[in-house]
């Protein structure tokens, strides 16, 4: 559970923590450390202590009192202990209505909290007479724009969930989104109200609009996956619910095995969400096995799905089940599991750091502090990103706060670039070279004179083996990967720009691999905050008119490649030729799915293994792809070309879908000039669609 400010920091005075007791002001340093690493026993009794100091120097009509009450009541839930939360939350809003008056909007969250709390509790009555109190209350003071009012109507909007009330709750999720889109800083909590929407939607008969929803939310925790991949995973998961009650198994295990990759990897195997994508790719997979002797379905996009769905009532088939939520930073609730289908559906809870008023921290250089060593959770399995956090949080990050802690606030850390680790593709094979313990840092260039030659001298004395793993092996041409990097010499190393392309015409020059590269692997930590600024613009992926544009050519070169001179080089016994065709039929129809998928395509020895995590005809292209490469161009030539027009129809649908063209045709020549016609840029709506 993180600290955050709350309105009560408007105060001064009293409220100051140089003003604070001086054994609170050692608890609140205890409490913030707890907080990194989500102990919440410790936490509780910490705030226990807390607390009788606070009754005993301030009495309890006190701010740091009130506070203090608030917090303790929140871990009490966290913790799952309910009864025990409800007179602290209920004391809290009594002193907040004596300090600050009924009609504060302080008094407002205080009277959320309790709500929340009494959702968890499914005392649905009592919880929903204070949301509606709280929001009179808002509505008469901060207005219908605050960012408080947004948490309350997501967490009413929740509790008519719980209720089976779905058609009150979808219009509250709408003010939330509203509230939301004005602020690009908070568009994590915009996917993550998208998804809460999903599904009202779906148990009010409009899954049509529950897919495309949770399209948009996918499209977004994409963007953020080094930040939030638990959303990413969950939504996928929730993509393959769709696709698994339509008994559309192949396309359920797609995105089944997508978020079991993507949660084991940034995860970890003992994760909830892991476990539970798991159990569904199990589940499915199970399905299919018994049904060898039948044809399995192929994927055309979400077309053929919302069709049958059209006007056609939904029937749920998962209950939401209210959980504990879980520590401030954001997480996912699973919901029960229902009696005619064992499928999970995840909802994302986020009501703690919408709605909950907080206490004040003083805020350090940010970086997890773990109660016992990263090595401890290193082994011979682990991967290179994982053993580089380890490293850095191990072995550099003490020193940094030892010996340059004035220069710690300015500094970001982590694993970007060159090299299969950095992708999360890394195996047994990959360490024989370029592999072991080490991090990069980066800080603006104008540091650089001031204490990077300290900085260097620092990181070049730290312990090269790690965990079991020796020195880094470093290759040939592999040096200059890791160490120290002014933030623009990085960016520029692979962009040749220092920042986020400004026009659509530095974008169209861009190409897909150095975006890739520049945008891989993890930021461990981020103090300054500019290098991740300048990541998260690129991970925009390309604006709208500049990834058609290149759609657009991708779907010419795909006709003619695959669809036009791979056969013709075959009648003509040009074998080589038809090699080279296909190959360059499998690089552009690579590179159309990985720009509908909006992710950068990363090095040709990679594409068809990141192929295999995207959840838009991501695992069927690598599938087929790897049928075309290992067939015979003499013996099986009927059907490599059956493969090439089945994916060439594939992607036709997903076009359609998307709403990109309107043909029907199969050729793909046909449908360049319609995705450029739904480009807005007049120059290059009306350029030629080869380039």
């Amino acid at each position: 559970m993180k600290l955050y400010s709350s309105r009560y920091i408007t105060d001064t005075g009293d409220n100051d923590m140089r003003e604070l007791d001086p054994r609170l002001k050692q608890l609140h340093k205890r409490l913030e450390e707890l907080h990194r690493i989500d102990d919440l026993i410790q936490t509780a009794e910490l705030l226990q202590e807390a607390i009788a100091i606070s009754l005993e120097v301030y009495g309890e009509d006190h701010d740091e009192t009130l506070v203090l009450y608030i917090e303790y009541g929140g871990t009490l839930r966290n913790l799952g202990r309910y009864e025990e939360a409800l007179p602290y939350l209920r004391k809290a809003i009594a002193i907040s209505g004596r300090l600050k008056g009924v009609q504060h909007p302080d008094y407002a969250s205080c009277l959320v909290n309790l709500a929340n709390l009494l959702r968890m509790m499914s005392h649905h009555e009592e919880s929903e007479q204070l949301f509606l109190q709280a929001r009179a209350i808002y509505e008469r003071t901060i207005g219908k724009k605050d960012f408080l009012y947004a948490g309350l109507c997501n967490n009413l909007g929740l509790l008519y969930q719980d209720m089976g009330r779905y058609e009150e709750s979808i219009p509250l999720h709408k003010i939330c989104l509203d509230i939301l889109k004005a602020d690009p800083r908070r568009e994590i909590l915009y996917a993550v109200t998208l998804n809460n929407l999903v599904e009202p939607y779906r148990h009010t008969g409009r899954p049509e609009m529950a897919l495309q929803t949770l399209q948009q939310a996918i499209d977004i925790f994409r963007r953020y996956l080094d930040r939030a991949p638990v959303f990413y995973a969950a939504a996928i998961n929730n993509l393959g619910t769709f696709y698994y009650e339509e008994q559309r198994y192949e396309e359920a295990l797609e995105c089944f095995r997508v978020a079991v990759r993507i949660s084991r990897e940034k995860l970890g195997s003992k994760s909830e969400s892991y476990q539970n994508s798991m159990a569904n790719y199990k589940r499915v997979d199970k399905i299919l096995s018994q049904q060898r002797q039948t044809t399995p379905q192929t994927v055309s996009g979400m077309e053929e799905i919302l069709s049958k769905y059209k006007n056609v009532a939904y029937a749920p088939s998962v209950s939401q089940a209210a959980g504990a939520d879980k520590p401030a930073s954001v997480h996912v609730q699973t919901s029960g599991r229902d009696d005619r289908n064992d499928c999970f559906y995840e909802k994302i809870i986020i009501e703690k750091s919408f709605s909950e008023l907080h206490t004040p921290a003083i805020m350090q250089a940010a970086a997890p502090v773990s109660a016992t060593p990263y090595a401890d959770h290193i082994t011979e399995a682990s991967s290179g990103l994982e053993l580089a956090e380890a490293y850095f949080f191990d072995i550099c990050y003490p020193m940094l706060v030892r010996e340059l802690p004035e220069y710690l606030p300015r500094m970001a850390a982590g694993l970007v670039g060159e090299g299969s680790e950095c992708y999360g593709f890394d195996d047994m094979i990959s360490r024989d070279h370029d592999f072991g313990p080490s991090f990069q840092i980066y800080i603006p260039a104008e540091d650089i004179p001031v204490y990077g030659k300290k900085l260097r001298a620092e990181v070049n004395k730290l312990p090269t083996a790690y965990a079991g793993f020796g020195e880094r092996n470093t290759s040939t041409y592999g040096g200059g990967r890791i160490g120290l990097f002014s933030i623009e010499d990085f960016y520029d190393k692979f962009l040749s720009i220092h920042g986020v392309p400004t026009s659509n015409q530095i974008w169209l020059q861009m190409k897909d691999y150095p975006l890739s590269t520049a945008t891989n692997g993890k930021v461990f930590m981020d103090n300054l905050g500019v290098f991740t600024s300048i990541r998260q613009g690129l991970l925009q992926h390309y604006p709208k008119d500049v990834q058609l544009k290149k759609l657009a050519a991708e779907c010419m070169q795909i006709a003619q490649s695959g669809q036009y001179n791979f056969p013709r080089s075959l009648k003509r016994e040009q074998y080589v030729a038809a090699y080279h065709a296909l190959d360059q039929f499998i690089e552009h129809y690579s590179s159309a799915i990985y720009l509908l998928n909006k992710v950068y395509k990363p090095y040709y020895k990679w594409e068809q293994e990141g192929l295999r995590r995207l959840p838009v005809l991501g695992m069927t292209s690598w599938q087929a792809m790897r049928k075309l490469s290992l067939m015979n161009l003499r013996e099986d030539q009927d059907h490599m070309i059956y493969e090439i027009e089945a994916l060439c129809q594939k992607l036709v649908g997903v076009l359609r879908s998307h709403g990109l063209t309107t043909s029907r045709s199969d050729f793909m020549l046909d449908h360049g000039p319609q995705i450029l016609q739904r480009i807005t840029d007049p120059a290059l709506r009306d350029s030629n669609p080869w380039t």
